[in-house]
């Protein structure tokens, strides 16, 4: 298994053009339902695949036209799917791995806890929700720390996970709203260069590490639609929004540092660990924040 600013305001339009969802015509059933168990199926088309109990699975390139189930597995990465109905990951002790596939429903990752990382990155398109609920894991990557993240056409929820490490949402294209919320990180959450058609959520996170306070703990660079909200995080470094464009309302609140409250609302750029210089916000509707002391 592998471990793994802009310059104006998108419009609706201008947001579900950018990309598109790829969903195939349906296709007949070959080979019926499928158990994979310590193994690597690359090709193919079934009506169901699931995931042996205790066992990792590898699939590539595969036609699932119902569901995949994985429960209690020792891990599963995906490659290059097609899948008609919802898939299910939960109980996973071994690393999660998916990229380059399309859901046509709901994507759900919940309930697991694995040594290793989460990922959900890499031009994956849902038709439903991507959910990334109750896990525990080194790290979490739900898109790209660089681009060509996931196309979700209802909500992207990354809520109540614990991570050694980070949990980032990044670099994602949803049509509802992203909320990262409720989850425990030793090092960063962020929630970089989304384009949201909805609302960017980022409420009641924990994080302990007091480095690169412009880098972690970060609300950067998102092109949001209607509104962003900062609330009730409690981090030892500042959160940082900045570069971010929003259409409605920019809220921020109760957040709190060791010792007192603590959120930076960046209007001169801020110099990122990899040289990279984040502006203002621009913000067309209406402020209500209470600022952190300067």
């Amino acid at each position: 298994m592998t471990s793994f600013s802009t310059n104006q305001h998108l419009s609706t339009a201008a947001m579900l053009l950018a990309s598109t969802m790829v969903l195939l015509p349906g296709v007949s059933s070959a080979h019926g339902d499928r158990v994979c168990a310590n193994e690597t199926i690359i090709g193919g088309v079934f009506k169901n695949i699931r995931v042996e109990a205790g066992a990792w699975c590898v699939l590539e390139n595969v036609i699932v036209e119902d569901r995949i189930n994985a429960v209690n597995t020792a891990g599963v990465e995906m490659t290059g799917l097609t899948v008609g109905k919802t898939v299910r990951i939960t109980g996973s002790t071994g690393n999660i791995d998916i990229r380059g596939s399309t859901f046509r429903s709901k994507l759900e990752i919940t309930n697991n806890h694995v040594d290793g990382d989460i990922n959900v990155v890499g031009d994956n398109s849902i038709g439903g929700d991507l959910v990334v609920r109750n896990n525990s894991a080194a790290g979490f990557l739900i898109g790209s720390r660089v681009s060509g993240g996931n196309q979700v056409r209802a909500k992207l929820q990354v809520e109540r996970n614990q991570a050694r490490y980070f949990i980032a949402a990044n670099n994602n294209l949803v049509w509802g709203d992203i909320r990262v919320s409720r989850n425990d990180a030793g090092e960063d959450i962020s929630a970089w260069q989304n384009n949201v058609q909805g609302s960017i959520h980022y409420e009641s996170n924990k994080s302990s590490d007091d480095v690169l306070p412009q880098f972690f703990n970060s609300v950067l660079l998102n092109n949001v639609g209607k509104k962003v909200v900062i609330k009730k995080n409690t981090t030892i470094a500042p959160i940082v929004a900045a570069g971010n464009i929003v259409g409605s309302k920019f809220e921020c609140r109760n957040n709190m540092g060791s010792d007192h409250e603590s959120l930076s609302i960046d209007n001169l750029p801020v110099e990122l660990e990899d040289g990279t210089k984040v502006g203002e916000n621009v913000i067309l509707g209406k402020v209500n924040c209470e600022f952190a002391d300067q």
